[in-house]
């Protein structure tokens, strides 16, 4: 879908419009800060389909619980 692996037969097409976000799961988060704030560094929302959310609302859609928003570094993995 990046576009970071060409297929090895075919063809892929993209709608117009397409916007594709990507999170990396093994990014290296500041062991120091809670998730919430990795989220949303400067406030308490996010964007999300042109929209201003709040970061808690958002991490539901993503099956991230408020308990490990208020976590620091990666909850849910070892340290």
């Amino acid at each position: 879908m990046r576009a970071d692996i060409k297929p090895e037969s075919g063809k892929i097409r993209r709608a117009d419009g397409l916007r594709i976000v990507y999170f990396d799961q093994n990014r290296e988060l500041d062991p120091d800060i809670t998730l919430r704030r990795a989220l949303a560094p400067d406030s308490d929302a996010v964007i999300y389909q042109d929209r201003v959310i709040h970061v808690a609302s958002w991490a539901e859609r993503i099956f991230v619980s408020s308990e490990n928003l208020n976590q620091r570094g990666r909850p849910g993995f070892p340290a």
